[in-house]
């Protein structure tokens, strides 16, 4: 393949898929890979069950491709409730699976009711958060699909959407 093919493939791109590749990715690779797309295309960043994956990429999202419209990153527990919170700081973001990720608390859903755009939010299985973490999503203008299965042992009626 050449150069000039090579470039091109990695800068049409509009989705990222690193599932199949998570028990080799490290943070390092997955920005050198994330740095050749094009940040006006890539739309969708699947990091589903890269285990590596720390808050070192979440980071380089928000400041290098703060437009992506879809993030999954279920089962990435190396993720920090804080750069979790920063999520919040995506300008569009509009589905986001963070299901299985045990390092999901209340600090983080707080900061995410500034997605204006967040239309999906998958937090199943996510064992930490509570009545108050639930209560400030209750402002999301556009959240239609809420899934919270699995993750209700300190939620009550009082903090069900």
């Amino acid at each position: 393949m050449s150069k000039q093919w090579s470039d091109f493939a990695w800068t049409s791109q509009t989705k990222l898929n690193f599932s199949p590749l998570w028990s080799h990715l490290t943070n390092e690779r997955v920005i050198q890979m994330l740095a050749k797309t094009n940040p006006n295309k890539l739309t969708c960043v699947n990091l589903y069950h890269c285990l590596h994956i720390t808050d070192h990429v979440i980071d380089y999202l928000i400041q290098e491709r703060p437009y992506l419209s879809k993030l999954v990153l279920t089962l990435c527990d190396q993720i920090s409730p804080s750069a979790l919170s920063r999520i919040g700081n995506f300008k569009k973001l509009a589905s986001l699976d963070v299901s299985f990720c045990q390092t999901v608390t209340d600090e983080p859903l707080k900061s995410w009711a500034n997605l204006q755009h967040l239309e999906h939010l998958f937090m199943s299985h996510c064992k930490s958060i509570t009545n108050e973490g639930i209560r400030s999503l209750k402002i999301m203008p556009k959240l239609t699909q809420f899934h919270i299965s699995s993750s209700h042992q300190l939620i009550t009626d009082e903090g069900k959407i």
